[in-house]
């Protein structure tokens, strides 16, 4: 008998442990009444210029000085693309993040940061 009342009182503390933490008073309410309610595509203005892409298209136009591999690749390290470079001018297109505004290229042992904002970028390898 002893041994169910004390299991009684251990589910009870148990359950009791077991409630909801009251929310943060530094977060935001979500039931903001000036925030507009969005129930539906139709609902949301969006601008008709508006840019739906995730992506970029990005030409590079690279000229080496010997042949090797080049390498293009975020800032993060992420590698979109390699390529044999001659001795010659070689055309990449490349599709990257629409967020990204710059790529490393490495070459023969040289890493170089590039702007690619323009959508057409030249660089001529020393």
């Amino acid at each position: 008998m002893k041994t169910l009342v004390r299991l009684s009182i251990a589910m009870i503390i148990f359950t009791a442990s077991c409630a909801k933490a009251p929310i943060s008073d530094n977060t935001q309410d979500v039931d903001d009444p000036t925030t507009p309610k969005v129930k539906g595509m139709e609902d949301m203005n969006v601008s008709a210029n508006f840019n739906w892409k995730t992506y970029k298209d990005v030409n590079l136009n690279l000229t080496g000085t010997e042949n090797s591999i080049v390498k293009v690749s975020s800032e993060d390290g992420v590698i979109y693309q390699k390529a044999y470079l001659r001795n010659d001018s070689y055309q990449m297109k490349l599709t990257v993040p629409a967020y990204e505004k710059n790529v490393k290229i490495s070459y023969m042992g040289k890493e170089v940061s590039l702007d690619i904002s323009s959508g057409n970028v030249t660089h001529v390898f020393d």
